[in-house]
């Protein structure tokens, strides 16, 4: 499946690429290529995001596209307003997010969040310290820094939304030679503090976003590995080796 998809997204490149060289060449529909170049980016982003139901990551870019195109596509001519094309962007982002809330990605999240919180009931020792083996962090609409402390680390869920969050994994042992974190990051930024000698798999889906990298890694080959899943929207994520 996923070969198929890169020979669809090679084949809307070269197709993209074609009219470029032809409406130049010929001209008939007048438009910079600095435009085409960006529609045809929020295109690709749109078309991904839609199989993935990342709805957010659909919207925004065709956001963009109505914006960046409103005299060629005859919305100047209606009066709409950039504010008010994403104020719509939002609204069915926000809609199609809450009726297709139990669809494919969100029921993975739901389960796993439904099996963190019943192994983990009371691992919050105080505001801030976690203990566990899995646990879950989440943040919503403010602020928060958590420290996780385990000696047997296996995995963590950590999701923050309109907001921001700081997890430290400076004091936890993993319980083999790899652990696992999925990230649910949303109009938000989020910064994991990471032991320097841990090799990072970064395995994050972007829409909108960044993952970055600070600090100085010292990891070696045959060092612990911390896989990093999930996705990030409109937001950034930021890992930092201490």
């Amino acid at each position: 499946m996923k070969n198929k998809d890169n020979i669809f997204f090679g084949v809307l490149c070269i197709v993209i690429a074609v009219f470029i060289v032809w409406n130049q060449l010929v001209g008939g529909w007048e438009i910079s290529v600095f435009k085409v170049g960006i529609t045809a980016c929020c295109l690709l982003i749109a078309i991904d995001s839609m199989k993935k139901m990342h709805f957010g990551g659909f919207f925004f870019p065709i956001a963009i596209i109505c914006i960046i195109l409103d005299d060629e596509l005859g919305i100047a001519a209606t009066g709409l307003s950039a504010g008010a094309i994403f104020v719509v962007a939002i609204l069915c982002t926000v809609g199609l997010n809450l009726i297709f809330k139990n669809q494919r990605w969100e029921k993975k999240i739901e389960r796993k969040e439904a099996y963190w919180s019943q192994s983990h009931q009371g691992n919050e020792t105080d505001g801030k310290k976690m203990d566990g083996e899995k646990v879950s962090v989440v943040s919503k609409f403010g602020s928060a820094i958590k420290y996780i402390h385990s000696d047997n680390f296996q995995s963590a869920y950590v999701e923050c939304k309109f907001g921001s969050l700081e997890v430290y994994f400076d004091d936890v042992l993993m319980g083999g030679n790899q652990a696992e974190v999925t990230v649910n990051i949303f109009c938000g930024g989020t910064t994991l503090y990471v032991p320097r000698t841990w090799r990072v798999d970064n395995r994050i889906s972007c829409s909108f976003g960044a993952v970055d990298e600070s600090g100085k890694n010292i990891s070696e080959s045959d060092s612990n590995c911390l896989i990093l899943k999930g996705y990030v929207e409109f937001s950034g994520l930021d890992i930092q080796y201490i």
